[in-house]
């Protein structure tokens, strides 16, 4: 296992010894997160980001730039502040962006809104798998918004020129497209697709959307019947 950390900070931005507390962390939790992925040769960069660029509710961000890197921003207030844990939030993000680079590796590039939608999902539910909690983002939207994102996500399923950020980041300008929508069908259409087909996120790493399409597509169905009543 060749997982590197890499913490940058050249204006110091965070408080002395915060990054070395954060690497320390991240180094643990890919004990018990990388061996269910079998990778190898990774870099993770970890480096202070704006406060703007936080995901809700979270003090931190991260981004997977293909089959080798990740790149974690962390707010920089005091990490006995954070809320979750800083713990907390440090393992679920490295076990999400780990999971998407396992992606990257094959089946390949996320081309596809379905391959976007799986993979959100796929790695979401590895962060459960490792012991995390389910993340905000994955019950955001519930109800009648859910709803009309399955009913959505059946014709731009193959679809490669979609509006990603109005899927997944919402449009405030519009209810219609709710924050993280894309990340909430995306965890709830691979929770039961898992289910159904008795598998876990680390073993379904490599699942294509084209392969899962007949088993997904009507659990897309039944998503847009049953939430559609809910409160």
């Amino acid at each position: 296992m060749t997982i590197r950390f890499i913490a940058l900070d050249a204006m110091a931005e965070c408080p002395p010894g915060m990054l070395d507390r954060i690497v320390g962390c991240l180094d643990t939790a890919a004990a018990g997160i990388v061996p269910r992925l079998g990778l190898d040769r990774v870099d993770v960069v970890v480096a202070p980001t704006p406060a703007r660029w936080l995901i809700p509710g979270w003090n931190l961000n991260a981004y997977a730039h293909g089959i080798a890197r990740l790149t974690i921003g962390v707010d920089t207030m005091d990490l006995d502040a954070w809320t979750p844990s800083w713990s907390e939030q440090l393992t679920t993000t490295l076990a999400h962006e780990l999971h998407h680079l396992r992606r990257f590796r094959g089946p390949g590039p996320h081309d596809t809104f379905g391959a976007n939608l799986l993979a959100e999902g796929l790695a979401q539910c590895f962060q459960e798998e490792v012991g995390c909690p389910t993340p905000n983002y994955a019950l955001a939207v519930r109800g009648p918004r859910l709803s009309a994102l399955a009913g959505l996500a059946r014709d731009a399923w193959a679809e490669t020129r979609y509006d990603h950020n109005r899927w997944f980041y919402g449009d405030r300008s519009d209810p219609a497209w709710p924050w993280s929508g894309g990340y909430s069908l995306g965890y709830e259409l691979v929770r039961r697709y898992l289910a159904t087909r008795g598998m876990t996120a680390s073993e379904a790493a490599t699942l294509s959307a084209k392969e899962a399409w007949p088993v997904l597509a009507p659990i897309l169905e039944t998503l847009a019947v049953e939430q559609r009543d809910l409160p």
